[in-house]
């Protein structure tokens, strides 16, 4: 069957592995997948890849799914700058020594918290189908009230972190081998629920059942 539909996942690592959770989404609703995410990214380059789609892809499109980064992330047109461990740089090297240079003299939070603001009223004015958006972090929550479509609590950070039992934020970097931050099993359940979501599509906030979750604790669900 030739799907004519689409479904679009963008964001961060969060949806960095299409064959788990997204491809798991797109196949339930007979839909189309369109698929970009990539870790550390800033939501700048999300925004780029939506702006540089053809007219027609957005039209056919029934669904877009926004994995939300947090403000903070390196705002440039080379997604591979974000990549950077903050806490582990090369000095030697001209690219990492520029970073620690912005975050050290130029990084503004006031100005990267309203360009996200921003960015949130941007995609609520220029895009008309459903809309889902997950937050990968509990800080750009604070602007879901600049959301059309539906808002998903809680953040998946707080998720993945239970799942793993996790001390630290930083067991999210480079260590975690987990698609999309996620095992199998959980894969499964955050698409099943986004499933659920979107056939019964009430724009607002709505809560994921994170009982479905396995998860060793749950110290991250306090996190914000």
């Amino acid at each position: 069957m030739q799907l004519t539909k689409n479904i679009i996942v963008v964001g961060d690592s969060f949806c960095m592995y299409p064959e788990a959770w997204p491809q798991q989404v797109a196949d339930a609703l007979k839909l189309k997948l369109i698929n970009r995410g990539v870790g550390g990214e800033h939501w700048w380059n999300t925004h780029q890849f939506l702006s540089n789609l053809d007219d027609n892809i957005i039209k056919n499109t029934e669904v877009i799914i926004f994995c939300h980064t947090y403000a903070g992330r390196l705002p440039c047109d080379d997604p591979e700058l974000g990549k950077f461990n903050l806490y582990n740089l090369d000095l030697t090297d001209e690219k990492q020594l520029a970073i620690k240079l912005y975050n050290q003299y130029i990084r503004s939070e006031k100005f990267l918290d309203w360009a996200q603001e921003a960015w949130f009223k941007n995609i609520s004015s220029n895009y008309s189908c459903k809309m889902i958006h997950l937050h990968g972090f509990p800080w750009s929550l604070k602007f879901q009230g600049c959301l059309n479509g539906v808002s998903v609590i809680p953040n998946l950070s707080a998720i993945s972190l239970n799942e793993i039992g996790a001390k630290d934020i930083n067991e999210l970097a480079g260590i975690d081998t987990r698609k999309n931050h996620f095992n199998d099993y959980n894969n499964n359940i955050l698409a099943k629920q986004i499933i659920q979501i979107i056939n019964n599509y009430q724009p607002g906030i709505q809560s994921l059942d994170v009982t479905q979750f396995e998860q060793k604790i749950n110290s991250w669900f306090n996190w914000n």
